[in-house]
């Protein structure tokens, strides 16, 4: 395969236009003309090592020097760009959003959002989707690119409670500082999401822990107070996964310090800021949230008694009906 000046293909030299107008000739013809790995010449004996298409190209750009890497991702970030949301030209699509994990290439994140604005509905549209989200989440790191694609993301039509813990714990990654803003944006859906997996299901306890982690226990103790300012009933799946019962992710330990359980090398103290300024109670008084809002200065305060509340059972389950059998 050579380029307009009749010199053959070389991916280490190649413009990001080439590369991209390359990578677009060669997966129409392989995906859609069925011409094999002759599709990809003069890189065919490269194709067919891998498992799929997309690692057969992931092993081409490791080859490549450094700024040459850097023009590829922008090809793949441009092609999906001006052609990802071509429902006729999935295959091509799945390959590409593929080897931009793979990669990885950052510089999606830019174009995802783009890709499935305007897809439409049925089956096709709802797998790229699905797909284009996972690939932003598995993408997000703490970066504002991560931050955006996944809050544009998370108002496209495509979205639904479904994606609610994986975006939340994302969004986490992304901009941890933010995590009260985060769930309280998606509150509703991940209520939503609790309440169709049910009081037996195990993914609660997994989304907690991933939280945990995104944070770190020193940014959710910082922040605990400003998210029980704005708190609500649909809360307390949350709580219950930190603080109830023998199985609680989280475990204050004979000097004041909480850690998550099994884990104590990342013990944080509990004490903090003791001050606090009281707020006007409010309607949800009664289901044991609204009121520790009054503390959202007071990180200490905020964590006990949230702690407390939870391990004796006042917070409802999923289901909705209040537990009482840890009552001490």
């Amino acid at each position: 395969m050579t380029n307009n000046q009749g010199r053959p293909f070389d991916p280490n030299t190649a413009s990001t236009d080439r590369v991209k107008s390359w990578l677009q000739t060669a997966l129409d013809a392989y995906l859609e003309d069925n011409r094999g790995i002759w599709a990809f010449e003069p890189l065919e004996l490269k194709i067919g090592r891998e498992a799929d298409l997309a690692g057969d190209l992931r092993g081409i750009y490791d080859s490549l020097q450094a700024d040459a890497k850097l023009r590829w991702r922008l090809a793949v970030a441009e092609l999906l760009a001006e052609r990802g949301g071509d429902l006729q030209r999935r295959r091509a699509t799945r390959v590409l959003l593929d080897l931009s994990v793979q990669m990885p290439a950052f510089e999606v994140l830019n174009v995802l959002p783009g890709v499935v604005a305007h897809i439409g509905e049925g089956d096709d549209a709802w797998r790229l989707y699905d797909r284009a989200l996972t690939v932003a989440v598995e993408l997000s790191r703490q970066t504002e690119d991560a931050r955006e694609c996944l809050e544009r993301m998370r108002t496209s039509p495509g979205f639904s409670p479904t994606y609610a813990g994986l975006v939340f714990i994302a969004l986490c990654r992304a901009d941890p500082d933010e995590w009260p803003r985060h769930y309280s944006t998606m509150r509703e859906s991940l209520d939503a999401l609790v309440r169709r997996l049910g009081p037996d299901s195990d993914a609660p306890r997994w989304y907690a822990e991933n939280f945990v982690h995104a944070v770190t226990l020193a940014r959710f103790r910082q922040g605990v107070g400003a998210f029980f300012e704005h708190g609500a009933p649909s809360d307390h799946w949350l709580w219950n996964e930190l603080f109830k019962g023998a199985r609680s992710l989280l475990v204050e330990d004979a000097s004041g310090n909480l850690y998550v359980r099994g884990n104590p090398a990342t013990r944080v103290p509990i004490e903090g800021e003791r001050q606090f300024r009281p707020a006007a109670r409010n309607r949800r008084d009664e289901d044991g949230a609204g009121w520790l809002g009054g503390f959202h200065n007071a990180p200490t305060i905020v964590l006990r008694c949230a702690r407390t509340i939870a391990a004796r059972g006042w917070f409802p389950s999923p289901s909705g009906t209040a537990t009482h059998q840890d009552a001490a």
